[in-house]
C-alpha cells in the first residue's frame, strides 16, 4: 500500500510539474503574439493605418499621406543616387502630385509647356492682326484658320507616332526648334501668300505636336499611379501660356512692332528647347543626350 501511495503521489506530482510547465509555455507565447501584435500596430501607424475591425481597415489619411509623400521622397533621393552611379537605366517612379512638385523635372517640364504652347498661342490670336497690318497684304482669314485647325490635328497624330519611333523628348527637342525658326521667319510671309498660310498652318502643326508628347512625358517622367493628377497639374501651364499670350499681345502689338514680337516668341521656344534638351526624367544618371534614348 504504501508502495502505491508513493507511485501515485509521484504521478501527481510529475503531471502537475507538466501543466505548470505548459502554462508557462502557454505564457510565453501570448508574450509573443502581444509583442508581435504591438510591432504591428506601429508598423500600421507609420504607414496611416489606425485601425482593423471585423477586416474593415480604417485609416487616419493625414497620416497616410505623410507616409506615402515620405515614400516618395526616399524612392527618388535612391533612384537619383542610383542614376550618378550609372546604375539605373529605364525603371519609372511613382510619385504623388506633392513628390512630383518636389522634384526640380516637373518645374522643367512646366516651362517648356508655358513657354513653348505660349509661342504658338500668340501666332494664333494674332495671324489675322498681323496680315492686317500691311495694306497691301490680302488673305482669306477663315481658310488660314480652318487649315491651321488641320494642322493641330495633323501635329498631335505625326509627333505622337514620332515620340514613339524617337522617344518623346527628341520629338519635344525638334518640334521646339522648328517652332522657333518659324517665328523667326513669320515677319517676312506677308510677301507671299502662299508662303504666309504654309507657315501659319506649320506652326499650329508644332503647336499641336508639342501637346501630343505632354501626357506621355508627365507618365514616363513621374509614374503611371497618379498619371491623371500628374497630367492635370502639368497640363495648368498651357492655361498660363495662354493667359500670359492674351494679357501681353496688345500691350505687346502697341509697345513693338511685330517683327520684333515674332522674335521674342522664337526665343521663347528655343530657351523651351534648351529646358527639354538639359531635362531627364528622375533617376536617370545623364542629362538628356540626342545619342541616348531612355525607355
Amino acid at each position: 500500500r504504501l508502495l502505491r501511495r508513493s507511485e501515485k503521489r509521484k504521478a501527481k506530482q510529475q503531471q502537475h510539474q507538466q501543466q505548470q510547465k505548459q502554462e508557462e509555455e502557454g505564457d510565453e507565447e501570448e508574450e509573443e503574439e502581444e509583442e508581435q501584435i504591438e510591432l504591428e500596430t506601429e508598423q500600421e501607424r507609420e504607414s496611416g493605418v489606425v485601425a482593423c475591425e471585423d477586416d474593415a481597415v480604417v485609416v487616419d489619411i493625414e497620416h497616410y499621406h505623410e507616409a506615402a509623400d515620405k515614400q516618395d521622397a526616399e524612392e527618388a533621393a535612391r533612384l537619383q543616387k542610383q542614376g550618378k552611379k550609372g546604375a539605373r537605366r529605364g525603371a519609372a517612379v511613382d510619385l504623388s502630385p506633392l513628390g512630383m512638385m518636389r522634384t526640380p523635372q516637373f518645374y522643367m517640364l512646366f516651362a517648356v509647356y508655358v513657354l513653348g504652347p505660349m509661342a504658338g498661342f500668340f501666332v494664333i490670336g494674332s495671324y489675322a492682326l498681323f496680315a492686317r497690318a500691311d495694306a497691301t497684304f490680302t488673305a482669306n482669314f477663315g481658310l488660314v484658320g480652318g487649315l491651321g485647325a488641320l494642322g493641330n490635328a495633323a501635329g498631335r497624330l505625326v509627333c505622337g507616332k514620332l515620340a514613339d519611333l524617337i522617344d518623346y523628348r527628341r520629338t519635344m527637342l525638334l518640334v521646339s526648334l522648328l517652332m522657333a525658326v518659324l517665328e523667326y521667319v513669320y515677319f517676312d510671309t506677308r510677301t507671299s501668300y502662299t508662303a504666309y498660310t504654309l507657315v501659319t498652318v506649320l506652326i499650329y502643326f508644332c503647336f499641336g505636336g508639342l501637346f501630343s508628347a505632354l501626357p506621355v512625358a508627365t507618365t514616363d517622367a513621374f509614374g503611371t499611379t497618379y498619371s491623371g493628377q500628374n497630367y492635370t497639374i502639368v497640363f495648368f501651364a498651357s492655361s498660363i501660356g495662354s493667359i500670359l499670350q492674351a494679357v501681353l499681345l496688345t500691350t505687346l502689338v502697341n509697345a513693338l512692332s511685330f517683327e520684333h514680337i515674332f522674335l521674342i516668341m522664337g526665343s521663347l521656344a528655343l530657351v523651351a528647347a534648351f529646358i527639354t534638351f538639359a531635362f531627364k526624367p528622375p533617376g536617370y544618371g545623364k542629362w538628356f543626350a540626342l545619342t541616348t534614348t531612355y525607355k
